[in-house]
């Protein structure tokens, strides 16, 4: 019998007893006899494991707690059951911890590897954060004391409920009440301190976040949450305590929270709200309301899409947080809304889509931006979609809000009140969506979510609301080319077939200088240009840089010198991200966490930062065209004012008050520091001069220890922050009873160090006037900060200008960068009744003959061009180059379209509306959707939505099925394209009755091959990798069999087998002609075609 897996060990006892409980209520209801209900009890260990929920009364009674007591350990022994990441993922040179580290045993990576493992031990029951802290229960916990409330076979949430259990929300925690049940706490000795009481306050909240939990100067992380930090971040395990107990210091919190959510878990952060002479004076007041410790509260909340600090950013490409909302059922429910923000710009997209059952808008949404993170409504979410979700090559996280969170009635409530606040915020667009009930429903759930992260406060009253630009139209309006999900996929636009992005061809188009700057890229890749003169205008722009390749090089370095930062942060400064940062500190007016860094410095520092990146960018693109004669178009109108006609707008003299607003100061070690200008604020400058008169007194009281001393050498020294101003003198200068006499603060290298009684008071009056300075700055700021956004127009205008400055720089090196001859794209004027047209010289897929060199072999193409109609059927052996020709047709047309040059002697083209692409063999099993079902739902897509300017690539349509059905299927498909879609069509197959027959149309349709050369001696087969006019009627399976390495008895066999096959198909077609030759009696044309049989044995 395979042995029980350890979080099984607590669910399966509870699904056993849950059966055995349905068959006796059934039994009784057979007998006309209710089912006998036990009364409310509280869970005990002997229990079946979650079985029964607890009523709201059995709370009240204690939780036994038998089998509770820790393993006995020798202190500082190992301890094998803990679990730590591979030495391999530990980063090298973290922060220190406290305690020697243990042995492991290996565990799951993330949450998504414990959710797999919970899911085998019992599927569907058990949310995947529970698993997770079950796991590490059996797998170390057992040696710790575990307060009874937290243990496995007790664990249930805020309602009682218990994790096997329908409607158990694995958010929120069930810990005892501290008046009515103060037995509970009583019994949990070391369990229940004034600090752990305030832990599980936060914990029966946000029980499913990693908590960093403030002591000092340090974050403390403790029990379940311990387990998971230190396996992801190989923090040591403190002391010799009997509770799992990890932390770091306060510095480093930034760098561990982003490990633990970039291993799918949230993480809530708990900072002290006062400082420990607040907390005195509470207590000495004799205030009975507040804790008895310092107080705490949650200040933060991180998650994969509500990620705003620059130091949790990875990469400069959007985070998304995503809402979706499924309208109705049947039809209307494939309708649905989404509502998309990214935090660290505070930039919001809401949109409403109209979608099929194949979920193409849904897909492509998904596939152009990526979220890194999806809410949905538990009770809103089909089936088929979550499905979907799960298995996106970006990984999201997914985050479910309990059904009802948010009805239709306070969704309106809440959007009217928005509303009524921020006037200016939805423009006619936006508002034109929110009259659709699931889009109002978006976009409250997404203000929601960001309340319960703790960011609608900082985040929604400077937010920029925007329709989410659908894949037919961009926010300016004008028409783009669409790229739906398969087409992205198939292409590798953004990312590869495996997920990665290098090898993408957004990864070989970046050479941008910015973070802003790739975004936009970004944005054009994912939705090429379709007007011709906007990409006329680009590509004018595109070809100045590349005939001024210095002044390109320049303005790359200049770009990513403006923005180098370096004064407070060592992270390059984002202008779109920081900007969203200062104005969230706006309305900050006084102070919050205490933090034994200095924020307010660090924030000013940070705005210093900014506005200084502001001006360099300014005057970056004010002076360095000029000199360079006339500009395109586009260039000339980003780099001239506003006041001229263009859209650079004036910045100076905002950018010179702001700046005059704060000067720069040196620290006590040297370091840069910044506070508010000298009349900039009269509250600071009255703390100023009242602490200056402190340290005036205290060197007074120096120059009176000097005059009670005459003949000792005494001065000030600072060590501490909580020893500074202490006078030093030579240890044997002082007689031992005039040093008795003294507050003696240490002795080091023959120095004593003392304080004087009314040193003592004056550094409390100095510590408390800090103290009060510091948090009087915070109205500045804010103040500060404010004028800042008044001024939000212009300085978003200047982003957009360095932006596409910096993108187009980026497409003039990409076109340098092309392995062999590039040209500038021809544009040909078409109207919307006419097929597209397409020729290509030469042509190369540019990511893959920059790996290969001059090893790739170049081809032409020519479609509804040089007397070549629009319908070309390929053939050709497998491995044959058939697929990397239909991909660099379509990724020629994209990157014309972007406005690069194309990595081809020439390209003549008209604009393409749409690229549709049916390439690779793939399944959906978590959608329940085969191979053949997967290819024709892209097929559809093509005929219901194809037009005669857009470009489709089909290769091996039909293979997922029978040979005959893929043949007809094939056929039929190929038959309606021609007729009725009358696009530029690449078709691919291996149906060869299929090819033969379609070539037969020589007015619509051209056949074109992959050569190759077959020894037919030694069956050997060379790849030529040319793309030639012709059939291959055959696809030379075999000998791509041998190439693979088969054995020869199997390869001879299937030589054998191939020629049946096709002398059967050979009587089966021509059956009919040859009766009518003989029929005729025409003896010459029955030779002819024996003889065209034996010479149609290889490609030509």
């Amino acid at each position: 019998m395979a042995a029980q897996s350890p979080i099984a060990r607590f669910f399966v006892p509870a699904q056993k007893a849950a059966k055995e409980r349905a068959e006796q209520a059934s039994l009784a209801s057979m007998a006309n006899s209710p089912p006998q209900t036990p009364g409310p009890r509280a869970p005990s260990l002997k229990d079946d494991a979650l079985s029964t929920p607890p009523s709201i009364e059995s709370r009240k009674r204690p939780l036994k707690d038998s089998g509770s007591e820790p393993k006995k350990i020798k202190p500082g022994s190992p301890n094998k059951d803990a679990v730590v990441r591979d030495s391999a993922d530990i980063a090298e040179g973290g922060p220190p911890s406290f305690a020697t580290p243990q042995r492991a045993q290996e565990g799951p990576k993330d949450l998504r590897a414990t959710l797999q493992l919970a899911e085998r031990s019992a599927p569907g029951s058990i949310p995947p954060f529970t698993a997770e802290c079950f796991h590490h229960f059996e797998n170390g916990g057992l040696q710790y004391n575990w307060p009874a409330w937290l243990r496995p076979e007790n664990l249930r949430d805020a309602q009682g409920l218990r994790p096997t259990e329908p409607g158990y929300n694995q958010g929120t925690l069930w810990v005892p009440d501290p008046v009515r049940e103060k037995a509970e706490y009583q019994k949990a000795q070391g369990h229940n301190t004034p600090m752990l009481m305030q832990f599980w306050k936060l914990k029966a909240k946000h029980f499913d976040k990693v908590a960093l939990f403030k002591v000092g100067k340090f974050y403390e992380i403790f029990y379940y949450d311990a387990f998971i930090a230190q396996r992801i971040c190989n923090l040591k395990w403190m002391g010799q305590e009997k509770k799992p107990h990890v932390g770091f210091p306060e510095m480093a919190k930034h760098e561990y929270a982003r490990r633990i959510v970039e291993a799918g878990f949230k993480v809530v952060v708990v900072e002290q709200v006062e400082r420990v002479v607040e907390t005195n004076q509470r207590k000495t007041e004799g205030q009975t309301t507040g804790p008895t410790c310092v107080e705490r509260d949650v200040c933060e909340v991180y998650t994969n899409g509500t990620l705003v600090d620059p130091e949790l950013l990875a990469g400069p490409g959007s985070r998304f947080l995503a809402y979706l909302f499924f309208e109705g059922s049947g039809q209307r429910g494939l309708d649905f809304a989404a509502c998309l923000v990214d935090c660290a710009t505070s930039q919001i997209q809401l949109g409403h889509f109209n979608d099929a059952p194949d979920r193409n808008r849904l897909r492509t949404m998904l596939a152009q931006l990526q979220p890194s993170e999806i809410v949905y409504d538990t009770a809103n979410l089909p089936i088929e979609v979550m499905q979907l979700l799960k298995r996106l090559p970006c990984r999201p996280q997914l985050s479910s809000r309990s059904a009802g969170d948010c009805g239709l009635l306070n969704a309106r409530e809440k959007i009217n009140k928005y509303r009524a606040a921020h006037p200016k915020a939805f423009n006619p667009a936006v508002e034109e969506v929110l009259t659709q009930d699931s889009a109002v429903i978006a976009a409250a759930g997404i203000m929601d979510y960001l309340e319960a992260a703790l960011l609608a406060e900082r985040l929604l009253p400077f937010a920029t609301w925007d329709v989410l630009a659908t894949a037919a139209k961009t926010r300016t309006n004008s028409q783009r080319m669409i790229l739906d999900a398969t087409a992205l996929s198939a292409l590798e636009v953004v990312e590869t077939l495996e997920g990665g992005y290098e090898g993408s061809l957004l990864a070989f188009l970046d050479h941008t200088s910015t973070p802003f700057g790739f975004r936009l890229l970004k944005q054009w890749v994912c939705a090429p240009l379709l007007d011709l003169e906007d990409i006329q205008s680009r590509q004018e722009a595109v070809e100045y840089f590349l005939q001024n390749d210095e002044l390109s090089k320049q303005l790359r370095a200049s770009l990513k010198k403006c923005i180098a930062g370096g004064k407070i942060s060592k992270l390059p400064v984002d202008l779109e991200r920081a900007t969203s940062r200062i104005w969230s500190y706006a309305l900050q007016a006084e102070r919050k966490a205490v933090m034994y860094d200095d924020i307010t410095a660090r924030r000013l520092g940070h705005f210093v930062e900014l506005v200084e990146a502001y001006e360099q960018c300014y005057q970056l693109l004010s002076t360095a065209f000029p000199a360079h004669g006339s500009l395109p178009g586009r260039l000339a109108m980003v780099a001239k004012p506003q006041k001229a006609g263009g859209i650079l707008p004036e910045l100076m003299p905002i950018i010179s008050k702001l700046r005059g607003s704060v000067v720069e100061t040196t620290g006590k070690n040297g370091s840069l520091k910044f506070r508010p200008q000298d009349g900039a604020d009269p509250v600071y400058d009255q703390k100023s001069r009242e602490i200056q008169m402190v340290k005036s007194q205290l060197d007074k009281e120096l120059q009176r220890v000097k005059a009670t001393y005459p003949k000792v050498q005494f001065c000030f020294v600072h060590r501490l922050p909580g020893y500074r101003y202490e006078v030093e003198c030579d240890e044997h200068s002082m007689s031992a009873a005039a040093q008795r006499s003294l507050d003696i603060t240490g002795r080091v290298k023959g120095k004593v160090r003392f304080h004087t009684p009314q040193i003592k008071e004056l550094l409390v009056q100095l510590d408390q006037l800090e103290d009060e300075q510091e948090d009087c700055i915070f109205p500045f700021l804010s103040k500060l900060f404010r004028e800042f956004h008044l001024h939000q127009a212009p300085f978003r205008a200047l982003v957009r200008c360095v932006s596409e400055v910096d993108a187009l720089l980026s497409l003039a090196a990409a076109s340098k960068a092309l392995p062999g001859t590039a040209c500038r794209p021809e544009f040909l004027a078409s109207d919307a009744r006419s097929a597209a047209s397409i020729e290509l010289r030469t042509c190369r897929h540019p990511v893959v003959a920059a790996r290969m060199g001059s090893a790739f072999v170049p081809n032409d193409m020519a479609l509804n061009a040089c007397g070549v109609p629009g319908l070309l059927i390929v053939t050709g052996p497998n491995m044959g180059g058939k697929s990397t020709v239909l991909r660099q047709t379509c990724i020629a047309v994209l990157m014309a379209q972007v406005g690069c040059r194309v990595n081809a002697q020439k390209c003549r083209l008209s604009p393409v509306d749409r690229i549709f692409t049916r390439i690779g063999a793939y399944d959906a099993v978590l959608e329940g959707k085969s191979t053949l079902l997967t290819e024709l739902e892209e097929t559809a897509a093509l005929l219901a939505h194809g037009t005669p300017r857009s470009l489709a690539v089909l290769d091996e349509l039909g293979r997922g099925t029978s040979t005959f059905d893929g043949a007809a299927i094939a056929s039929a498909v190929l038959e309606e394209l021609k007729c009725n879609v009358g696009c530029p069509v690449l078709f691919a197959t291996h149906y060869h009755p299929v090819s033969k027959k379609a070539a037969e149309d020589t007015t619509n349709v051209a056949p074109f091959h992959m050569a190759a050369a077959v020894n037919q001696g030694t069956h050997e087969m060379t790849f030529l990798y040319k793309f030639l006019p012709g059939l291959c009627p055959s696809s030379h399976g075999h000998n791509v069999a041998k190439i693979a390495g088969l054995p020869d008895k199997v390869l001879m066999e299937a030589r054998a087998r191939s020629a049946e096959f096709d002398g059967a198909q050979v009587s089966s077609e021509e059956v009919e002609r040859l009766v009518q030759l003989a029929a005729q009696g025409d003896a010459a044309a029955l030779k002819e075609l024996f003889r065209q049989r034996q010479k149609a044995s290889q490609c030509p």
